[in-house]
């Protein structure tokens, strides 16, 4: 503060006081040194604050300070309302099968099912031994199925009128109508006779057998023998006249044979080819 001003005012009031005349005002003295600073008064009344200033523009943002501690966690709002059912994920892989359960207890059985279709026949078994012959009973009629007249069999000797005498009965037949294969006759039968009638020198073969009574004759007659699946078939003798070198060395008769066919068993007779023809004789035992 400049306090120096009324101090000189005040001495030069002084001096002109003790003046002793009203002289002349002489011309204005040189400023005195400035005097020392005095002692700073008390402090006066706060002022009013002044009305605020409009406000200044806005500075530059500063850098973002340290993330302060989380602060305590809130207590939970209510739930709100369920939203809408999403679209479904697509199916996981399946986990791995677990632990076996104990075993249950065993279920009522179940009403039984229908019956099968019928299996295939097995084939037939090997043949048994013969039994005994039994007791010769009374004399009777000649046994000749109906179906072995295409054989061409012919009673020549005995009848039952003279059963009592002849003690056989002897028939004799031909292949000329039999076809591939047909029957001669049933058991009980004693074949004695046979005999191959075309001459050639085509290989070709004429066999009797057997097969059980009531069976079809019917085989696979080739030249080389008899064979069959499905019956059980039991070969005699085969006759040929054909003579080359495919010849099975087959005779082409046979006489005074005693080839029993007994009860059961069926005499059959085929040939390898149609065009050859054989003939044969034996006698039935009375039944």
């Amino acid at each position: 503060m400049r306090l120096w001003l009324p101090i000189g005012a005040i001495a030069l009031s002084a001096l002109a006081s003790c003046s002793g005349s009203n002289g002349v005002e002489g011309p204005q003295g040189s400023q005195g040194p400035r005097g020392e600073t005095g002692l700073p008064g008390p402090a006066g009344p706060q002022g009013a604050s002044g009305s605020q200033g409009a406000s200044g523009p806005q500075g530059v943002q500063g850098p973002a300070g340290d993330v302060g501690p989380a602060g305590p966690m809130g207590a939970q709002g209510v739930a709100g309302p369920m939203g809408p059912v999403g679209p479904m994920g697509l199916t996981g892989p399946p986990g791995p099968i677990g632990l076996s359960g104990p075993k249950g207890d065993l279920g009522p059985i179940g009403p039984a099912g229908p019956t099968g279709p019928t299996g295939f026949t097995g084939p037939v078994g090997p043949r048994g031994a013969p039994g005994d012959q039994g007791l010769v009973g009374p004399p009777g009629q000649l046994f000749a199925p109906p179906e072995f007249a295409d054989a061409g069999m012919l009673l020549v000797a005995g009848s039952v009128a003279t059963a009592s005498t002849d003690g056989t009965r002897m028939v004799a037949g031909g292949s000329r109508a039999c076809g591939p294969a047909c029957g001669v006759a049933e058991g009980p039968f004693v074949l004695t006779d046979a005999r191959a009638l075309t001459a050639t020198t085509s290989p070709y073969s004429i066999w009797f057998y057997t097969v059980p009574a009531g069976a079809d004759c019917t085989v696979s007659c080739s030249f080389s023998g008899v064979f069959s699946a499905t019956v059980d078939v039991e070969t005699l003798i085969g006759l040929t006249t054909a003579r080359s070198n495919a010849d099975p060395g087959l005779p082409n008769q046979m006489s005074g044979a005693r080839y029993f066919i007994p009860a059961g068993r069926r005499l059959c007779v085929c040939q390898s080819s149609g065009s050859v023809n054989a003939s044969w004789a034996g006698f039935v035992p009375y039944q």
